[in-house]
């Protein structure tokens, strides 16, 4: 027998393919006549109405269009790539978000279509307060209050499940089932705990202030507390804990108020090794070093790096890993950091310390995935990064600063993250307002501009002259993709500030691009509140 060509080999498994959905397709129309109507009936009925077949064929012309310059096969990703100058490489409808570098902030209210609340539940449905009853437990919340950390109850995977963290628990819950609103006629009422979807729950030693999902492996879950921080392995369903790992800190907050432990980050592009931020130092823990066997329900790990601040008079206020830079060397489908020939991967540690300084350290997994640099150092950061800062305000009410000023610190530091898809380091001090630098290829700060003001107006949120206004600090950063409109594309977030009269959470959606910046609060459900 002559084996076949690897096209038509291609061919005889796509045309299998399209056999076995024919007939599931026939299977269903069969077996379930009425609601396979139906359900054809209401996806025409939502494709008449709504706006995604206009955007589907404005995508195709774009598309289209691109082909007819370039000649080139229409591949999606890889037709994406374009390079603008040399430090700058975007993607065609990818808003070119550097051109911002130095130009003074205008805000205006986002109208018209943005986020929509879909459903709520009730305030008593879950607990995600962490309980303090013993002395120890005091002193933690103490430290917590004191060094202003955030809280980050709760995390969702890839498909839609959900993990929200209760008094020294774990409540594992899926969403899909409550947002399914479609044949809800009582949707704008909120739910209660038992219609939840609760899938199951789990028990953790210490009261539980973060946690963050492996990307690489949703089935790693990294979970801390004020002194205490471990992965946890869950089951194939993730609706229970398969096995713990304690990563080793050896923190005594009772005896030192620098002892106590900020945030816990996953090494981009890896599903063993974690980076956890303290005050005074950072550790990175692989956890396929960890002691036990394979079949043991709990097992320990020490760190295998660790750096440590040179001076005790400074303090680490945030953190944050940037990685995938260089997005015209990176496939289009890489989620990792940047990646040499040598299958080393490199992401540039930045810290933020209480005096508003930078500092930027390289972290380097070799190609067996093990940090390169082992063992303990410390950090000389001296007088910190210098960074731009034309058409910057510090402060509600300042001019912006002049062509080509700089400065090394905004006044005592806040917080620090990275927006990988605008690959943007959003910073930020007290009382100053939110500045985003724009990062070059590899890594470095090439620009800023100003992100947000400290203080949102009732103008700015398009509220009228009333007097109501949202303060930072703003947390919860969560990154929403990029959103096509008339104007052309814009990057879209969220995250949420205080109210200045209550000071109550609100949640906020932000558009931006290289044009503008535009945000709107989003109301919850009724009488919900974030």
């Amino acid at each position: 027998e002559t084996p076949l060509p690897s096209s038509s080999k291609e061919i005889v498994e796509n045309n299998n393919a399209t056999d076995d959905r024919l007939n599931i397709v026939d299977i269903i129309s069969e077996g379930f006549l009425s609601e396979a109507q139906f359900s054809l009936n209401s996806f025409l009925r939502e494709a008449k109405h709504s706006s995604w077949v206009e955007a589907l064929f404005e995508l195709f012309h774009c598309c289209f269009e691109k082909w007819l310059k370039t000649k080139d096969e229409l591949v999606m990703r890889d037709m994406l790539v374009e390079k603008e100058d040399e430090h700058y490489q975007n993607l065609p409808g990818d808003p070119a978000i550097h051109v911002r570098n130095g130009k003074p902030l205008e805000i205006t209210p986002l109208n018209g279509k943005s986020l929509v609340s879909i459903r709520s539940f009730k305030a008593n449905s879950v607990n995600t307060k962490a309980s303090f009853d013993s002395t120890t437990d005091r002193i933690k919340k103490s430290v917590a209050s004191k060094n202003d950390i955030s809280r980050r109850p709760i995390v969702a995977d890839f498909r839609g499940r959900v993990i929200i963290a209760e008094p020294c628990a774990l409540l594992f819950c899926s969403m899909f089932p409550s947002i399914n609103v479609r044949h809800n006629l009582n949707k704008d009422l909120p739910l209660d705990r038992a219609q939840l979807c609760i899938l199951g729950t789990a028990s953790v030693k210490f009261n539980i202030i973060g946690m963050q999902f492996c990307p690489e492996n949703n089935r790693h879950l990294l979970v801390w507390g004020t002194t205490e921080v471990c992965v946890i392995v869950l089951n194939d369903a993730c609706d229970s804990i398969e096995k713990t790992i304690e990563l080793e800190v050896e923190l005594e907050p009772h005896e030192c108020d620098t002892e106590y432990l900020l945030k816990g980050m996953w090494f981009p592009g890896s599903e063993s090794i974690t980076v956890v931020i303290f005050g005074t130092f950072i550790k990175c823990f692989d956890v396929k070093r960890s002691s036990g066997g394979p079949l043991d329900k709990e097992s320990t790990c020490r760190s295998t790096t660790c750096l440590t601040l040179a001076y005790e008079d400074v303090l680490i206020r945030d953190a944050a890993l940037i990685f995938g830079c260089q997005r015209g060397t990176i496939s289009a489908n890489s989620k990792c950091s940047q990646v040499d020939k040598e299958g080393t991967s490199t992401v540039k540690l930045t810290l933020l310390l209480d005096t508003g300084r930078l500092y930027m350290t390289d972290l380097t997994v070799d190609s067996n995935g093990d940090l390169e640099d082992q063992g303990e150092s410390y950090i000389e950061c001296g007088d910190g990064l210098s960074f731009p800062t034309a058409g910057i305000r510090r402060y509600s009410g300042a001019n912006p600063g002049a062509p080509s000023s700089t400065s090394t610190s905004f006044g005592e530091g806040s917080s620090l993250l990275y927006l990988s898809q605008s690959r943007l380091l959003v910073y930020k001090c007290v009382s100053s307002s939110v500045v985003a630098f724009v990062l070059d290829g590899e890594g470095n700060i090439a620009g800023s501009f100003e992100f947000l003001p400290h203080v949102l107006t009732s103008e700015m949120l398009g509220t009228g002259n009333d007097g109501y206004s949202i303060s930072a600090p703003y947390t919860h950063w969560t990154e929403l993709g990029t959103v096509q409109k008339d104007d052309g594309c814009l990057y879209r977030i969220s995250c949420v500030g205080k109210s200045t009269r209550t000071n109550q959470p609100k949640l906020l959606c932000v558009e931006f691009s290289k044009e503008c910046v535009r945000v709107k609060e989003l109301r919850a459900g009724r009488g919900m509140g974030v």
